[in-house]
């Protein structure tokens, strides 16, 4: 079965390397996998080209945009939607066109599209009747203010889709409210390589490392952390350390660096950038934390389990479908700092408690394993086609 893979312009997080992570699973004597991306050069032609994988560069526009952080360069694109929503249609058909020069689309059995801020796939579906598969994996309008180049936009993936994958129930759910068939989707969790991971064995009980991987803006929560630390006890104060790994926008880290400064923090918060491979870098770390204000799924949370990391996420989102309270993770409330510096405490003064959390954490991961996830997305392909 040949499977066209439609990739969004957006290739820094765990959408992407989700969605590869699955492709390079799949078994290769069934399923014949073609990337097709928007960007000629980057991370997935890489990755492709390390995995010898067929990578096809086309220019489409997408049909969804964020506006979670307002700065001139989203003002300014947000007057272009106008503008936008032409090129989407325009490159659509010449993409299209161009496409059917490279590859014999009458050979594709299954088109996948691997967020729904793209709809080339859905034009080359309804050009060549293949069927189509949607991966849902944010809560795009709650979230990250995501506005749609076209109305009726969850009618118009419903009628145009035959199956979706939610990345969870959570996300199920909510786009299940939003109006696309229910019957229609399907609950996959995103699987991590467990065996490449390399684990830590034990908490220190001297010093504490705390890491987060996330984009840095507003709505992932690094702000709760940094208030969550300036209200420990000085003595456990400088049992810490925090090490924030990600990009974003200037301004905002520029503000969060400055609320470090001012509480006097410098030598317990580090923002290291991006790190592309994390698996070298989580072993070394005892705490690691989710903090968003809603995650779809939250890769990166059961990359610190299977780390050997003692876990703490928000109340929000899918981390409730993760992490069992107090038994393989920590769950404190969303925004509260307080509850937040309590659960740190909880990891910092009770280590034979982390440890035992850490050890069913262990066992939990084997539910997000990149086997369980490529499993169920081939039988997906199988029945959808």
């Amino acid at each position: 079965m040949k499977i066209l893979y439609i990739f969004n312009r957006g290739e820094i997080g765990g959408a992407t390397k989700a969605m590869l992570n699955s492709i390079v699973g799949l078994n290769q004597e069934e399923f014949e996998p073609i990337i097709i991306s928007p960007n000629k050069t980057g991370f997935v032609s890489n990755f492709c080209k390390s995995n010898n994988l067929k990578f096809i560069y086309i220019k489409y526009f997408e049909l969804g945009y964020a506006f979670n952080e307002f700065n001139f360069k989203k003002l300014v694109k947000f007057l272009l939607l106008p503008l936008l929503f032409i090129l989407n249609k325009l490159f659509n058909y010449v993409s299209y066109k161009k496409l059917t020069k490279l590859i014999d689309l009458d050979s594709v059995d299954c088109i996948h599209t691997n967020t729904n801020r793209d709809d080339f796939g859905i034009f080359i579906s309804k050009k060549k009747n293949i069927k189509h598969i949607l991966h849902l994996r944010e809560f795009d309008k709650d979230f990250f203010n995501i506005k749609y180049l076209k109305r009726n936009v969850y009618k118009y993936f419903d009628c145009n889709t035959d199956c979706f994958i939610a990345v969870s129930e959570a996300v199920k759910d909510y786009y299940s409210n939003k109006g696309i068939s229910k019957d229609k989707i399907r609950v996959i969790y995103d699987g991590i390589d467990i065996d490449k991971i390399l684990k830590k064995d034990t908490l220190n009980d001297n010093k504490y490392r705390i890491v987060m991987l996330s984009n840095i803006a507003e709505n992932k929560g690094q702000i709760q952390l940094i208030e969550a630390i300036n209200m420990m006890p000085t003595e456990v104060k400088n049992k810490i350390s925090v090490d924030f790994y990600g990009t974003g926008s200037t301004n905002y880290i520029s503000f969060l660096k400055k609320i470090v400064e001012k509480y006097s923090l410098n030598n317990q918060i580090i923002f290291k950038g991006y790190q592309q491979n994390v698996y070298e870098v989580l072993k070394d770390y005892d705490i690691g934390v989710t903090l968003s204000k809603v995650e779809g799924f939250g890769l990166v949370t059961v990359e610190y389990m299977a780390a050997g990391l003692c876990t703490i996420v928000s109340d929000t989102g899918a981390n409730k479908e993760i992490i069992n309270d107090k038994i393989d993770g920590l769950i404190y409330r969303y925004n509260d700092y307080n509850d937040l510096k309590e659960k740190i405490l909880q990891v910092v003064n009770n280590p034979l408690f982390a440890n035992k959390i850490v050890q069913n954490a262990q066992i939990k991961i084997k539910n997000f394993s990149k086997e369980e996830n490529v499993n169920n997305i081939q039988k997906t392909y199988k029945e959808i086609i």
